[in-house]
């Protein structure tokens, strides 16, 4: 029953002029917050690099990041811990019914051009393991 209200709603503002607005917020932001951490290594160096930018964290720590399709590429070092690198893919978000009816289906086309409609997730987590020490050498 909501479904069929929404959906009337809807087509009754795109039959109206001037309801699509191309500036009016469509079906979300450009770019999102995330939070990275790496268990159990606190205070790894993070480089998170994405089609539109290079971000920097110091775990655990969040970030401003422009939402793409494209995958994020996270790199994260401390000392006595194993170096780790992982990709992280977005998946498509659905746009909530307020966003489609202030932006319509002409934002809704938009923000899938420009990469708006995909988010990552939003707490990222990069688990880290222990180097192993060096070996000592005896020489005699």
């Amino acid at each position: 029953m909501h479904f069929a209200k929404l959906l009337a709603s809807m087509l009754a503002c795109l039959a109206q002029a001037g309801c699509v607005g191309i500036g009016g917020g469509g079906s979300g932001t450009s770019t999102q917050s995330v939070v990275v951490t790496t268990p159990p290594a606190e205070g790894a160096h993070c480089v998170l690099t994405g089609p539109s930018g290079t971000y920097y964290v110091i775990t655990p720590g969040n970030a401003i990041i422009q939402k793409s399709r494209d995958p994020l590429d996270i790199v994260c070092d401390k000392d006595g811990f194993q170096h780790i690198a992982q990709k992280i893919q977005p998946h498509l978000g659905m746009p909530n019914a307020a966003a489609m009816l202030s932006g319509g289906i002409v934002q809704l086309g938009l923000d899938a051009a420009t990469g708006a409609i995909y988010t990552y997730p939003t707490n990222i987590v990069i688990p880290m393991s222990k180097s192993s020490p060096p070996q000592r050498i005896t020489v005699r």
